[in-house]
């Protein structure tokens, strides 16, 4: 009896789970992973269209409302916008337009985003369609929007959602981003990818933070190896990313095995208003020893050469200048090895060095604040 049970319970979760996986293959929204970050990835949405309406309520009753509003829209609620071939003359005349329907293709996700006691409730449209070519919605309640191009942080959760789930992991989220210096903006959004019907295990969930606009600058520089260079860089007042790769050398497409002549490198991007290139080389010289030629502690050779990878002559006068300022303090014994060179290509390293010790609190590094600041 037992056995039998047992053998029916798997039957059912199998066939269940197959229901869910095809009834999860719908075309998917479109986004570039800028970064993965510790627990979330920064990526970029394209500008795209979406069939949205408002819905006053929580994330749960607005998300069933909502949803059967657009979906009345998307499976024939609507007046489909036909082709006519050019024709001469242009005659003008009154008359009823035929109202044929279309039904519109589902796709992932459903995305609600708060906006004060409601939710904005949108459905992406097939990439197929452009505005002009999208049947009309019949329901004044839905719009046709064009949604700009956007950066979000996004957190991603399985099994069943609730609105205080979605609220904890937004909680989590923004917390998260305070961690990490990255400045969110105000919209805050749920994303739900699934089917009701789909088994919990299956679920796809996320919520999303709008990444508020900094006009900012980059500066590369290579100390060693990249990964205590950017654990310390990245917890500095106006920084809003680190990237680790490689750059100097001239092997194409460079690996972690074949980088040779190219340095081990940090590409920064900082909000100049915050920082400034001055500062970013103050800490940088703090942080690793500048007077040992293609060495950094046990770490020998031409991918750990000191180096400022400069973007433009300003750059590279402002780091002479802060080469002489370093060599006058008379802090280290040796004069600065470090080299100027050109910014060529920037190679990014592969994923597991990003953001290493943040992934592996215990690992590797030869890199501290060995003094203060140079400039006080």
């Amino acid at each position: 009896m037992n056995n039998t049970l047992i053998e029916f319970v798997v039957i059912i979760t199998s066939l269940w789970s197959v229901w869910g996986f095809f009834g999860s293959r719908v075309e998917q929204a479109d986004y570039t992973v800028v970064k993965k970050m510790n627990g979330y990835e920064i990526r970029e949405y394209p500008a795209h269209i979406v069939a949205q309406t408002t819905v006053k309520g929580s994330y749960g009753e607005s998300m069933g409302n909502g949803f059967s509003i657009v979906a009345g829209y998307i499976f024939g609620g609507n007046t489909k916008k036909e082709s006519i071939a050019m024709t001469a003359p242009v005659v003008a005349q009154k008359g009823e337009a035929k109202k044929i329907s279309e039904s519109i293709a589902m796709t992932a996700p459903v995305v609600a985003t708060a906006e004060g006691d409601a939710q904005i409730i949108s459905f992406g449209m097939p990439r197929s369609y452009t505005l002009e070519t999208l049947p009309t919605p019949n329901d004044p309640r839905v719009k046709i929007v064009m949604i700009p191009a956007k950066k979000y942080a996004v957190m991603q959760f399985s099994w069943y959602r609730s609105d205080a789930r979605i609220k904890s992991m937004q909680e989590k989220l923004l917390s998260a981003l305070a961690r990490d210096g990255v400045v969110a903006g105000e919209s805050i959004a749920y994303a739900g990818y699934n089917a009701p019907w789909t088994p919990p295990w299956m679920t796809r969930n996320e919520v999303l933070v709008e990444l508020k606009e900094i006009t900012s600058k980059k500066i590369v520089l290579a100390g060693g190896c990249f990964w205590g260079m950017e654990e310390l860089i990245r917890k500095q007042p106006g920084v809003i990313n680190t990237i680790v790769g490689y750059t100097g050398g001239k092997v194409e497409n460079p690996t972690y095995k074949n980088h040779e002549g190219h340095a081990e490198a940090v590409e920064i991007g900082y909000d100049p208003e915050k920082t400034s290139y001055k500062k970013l080389l103050d800490f940088f010289f703090q942080i690793h020893n500048p007077t040992t030629l293609n060495q950094q502690g046990n770490d020998i050779g031409t991918s750990y050469r000191s180096a400022i990878f400069y973007g433009n002559e300003q750059e590279k006068k402002e780091a002479e200048n802060f080469i002489e300022i370093v060599n006058k303090s008379k802090r280290w014994e040796s004069p600065v090895v470090t080299t100027l060179e050109s910014l060529q290509k920037f190679y990014l390293a592969e994923d597991y060095h990003q953001d290493y010790l943040q992934k592996n609190p215990s690992g590797y590094t030869c890199h501290a604040i060995y003094f203060d600041s140079y400039i006080k």
